[in-house]
């Protein structure tokens, strides 16, 4: 050891002192008569190991979470909807046009409409949606034929029109491609407004549309924008869906269009449909990020007693690197860099760990289908690793193992020439 350090006890710049602390460092963790991972060390490091994966699970679970209800909402009702809610001043093309000199983040615009009606059989009765689409440019707008899973995406009018149901709702009536049911609207009598009269009409099913969340699966029928407006005996249409270049630009852009539209309009994006879920979201990602922190930091601190205790051992080399010179910063330092090339290397495997659990999840939430749609509102989560997750994690796992590297680092500090040369 004498002969290295005598080497290299006088770097010529910080770069050479930095690389020499380094290695002198992983030489302390690595040399076989002193190392550091002997005995329940090794209990330490992998409650590091394991507290880094399951956070970059539990951020991967909450970010798939999220992404997977925005994705399922964008694709169904578009970016943002605009609704008029006064007397028709101008065709839909024409405001179109308006808006888009406004606000050139929008991309294009489908209109829809929307009949409320009930759908009984198989002894069974509930209430659906009816959405009727522009079918000339649905496909512009709306994502809805790459959740095809089975049938095709046709939409046709007359007196038996094809129309597409969610997943949930055809298998709620134990309906299949092809097969004829019938709905019930309810309509305002011509005669008493506060009446109404029955439409009931006979629908061809012509594919399944898997939603991706519960409450469109098991509610959604969807259908022409012609049949909706022959149902309803009206040529107008409800509003306009539209589809932005950028998706998290929604917010922002709507609260803007509903000061410069006024009252006559009603403008949402895509986070009003569920509000409220996405901020309970972003609050327990944030609950879910500490409580699963507090594994990490009790591993760090595990991981700073196994260093004590090496510093301990290290009384003779301490008391010779002082000798030969060093000074207490750069024992400091050196001991430091120990915790850091730990919380290195317990990151490293962490996050390596974490998406192997990922893979594991994905593939079990696949063939066991255990997350419930009636509480989560999704029947599976596409999990979603982020760099931004990854990053924070990383900053803060090192952060936490420099820390709890103190004590240890200015205790050998700490230690005279004297006191080292008696302990060899």
């Amino acid at each position: 050891m004498q002969t290295f350090l005598h080497s290299a006890a006088k770097p010529t710049n910080n770069w050479s002192q930095l690389k020499f602390l380094v290695w002198l460092s992983s030489k302390f963790l690595l040399s076989k008569s002193k190392a550091l991972f002997q005995g329940t060390a090794w209990v330490s490091f992998a409650g590091l190991i394991l507290g880094v994966a399951c956070l970059v699970l539990s951020m991967a679970v909450m970010s798939g979470f999220e992404s997977t209800l925005k994705k399922s909402v964008a694709d169904v009702t578009g970016h943002m909807r605009i609704r008029r809610m006064g007397p028709e001043k101008e065709t839909w093309p024409a405001f179109f046009t308006r808006l888009q000199a406004q606000e050139p983040q929008i991309k294009d615009y489908v209109r829809y409409a929307y009949l409320e009606g009930v759908l009984a059989g198989q002894g069974k009765i509930t209430g659906v949606l009816f959405q009727g689409v522009d079918t000339k440019k649905v496909s512009e707008v709306l994502n809805l034929k790459s959740r095809i899973v089975a049938g095709e995406f046709k939409l046709s009018e007359g007196d038996m029109p094809d129309v597409l149901l969610g997943k949930g709702l055809a298998q709620q009536f134990q309906l299949k491609v092809g097969d004829q049911f019938r709905i019930v609207f309810p309509m305002p009598s011509d005669l008493d407004p506060t009446q109404f009269k029955r439409k009931v009409v006979t629908f061809k099913l012509a594919g399944l549309l898997d939603l991706g969340a519960k409450g469109f699966d098991e509610r959604m029928v969807v259908g022409s924008l012609q049949t909706a407006q022959r149902l309803a005996d009206t040529e107008r249409s409800s509003g306009i869906f539209i589809r932005l270049q950028e998706l998290d630009k929604a917010r922002e852009i709507s609260t803007r269009l509903s000061r410069t539209l006024g009252a006559n309009y009603q403008v949402s994006d895509w986070r009003d449909l569920n509000e409220n879920l996405f901020e309970a979201i972003q609050i327990e990602r944030i609950v879910v990020f500490f409580v699963i922190l507090i594994i990490v930091i009790a591993a760090a601190f595990n991981v700073s007693s196994t260093l004590y205790i090496n510093v301990l051992k290290r009384y003779p080399d301490i008391g010779v690197l002082k000798a030969m010179g060093f000074s207490k910063k750069r024992i400091v330092q050196l001991f430091s860099l120990q915790g850091l090339l730990m919380g290195l290397l317990g990151l490293v495997l962490g996050v390596t760990l974490g998406w192997i659990m990922c893979q594991a999840f994905s593939w079990a939430e696949v063939f066991f289908s255990f997350i419930p749609s009636s509480v989560y509102k999704l029947d599976r989560i596409d999990l979603n690793i982020r760099f931004v997750d990854i990053a924070i994690i990383s900053v803060v796992t090192l952060l936490i193992c420099f820390l709890a590297t103190l004590t240890p680092a200015l205790r050998g500090a700490s230690l005279t020439v004297v006191e080292g040369i008696k302990n060899d």
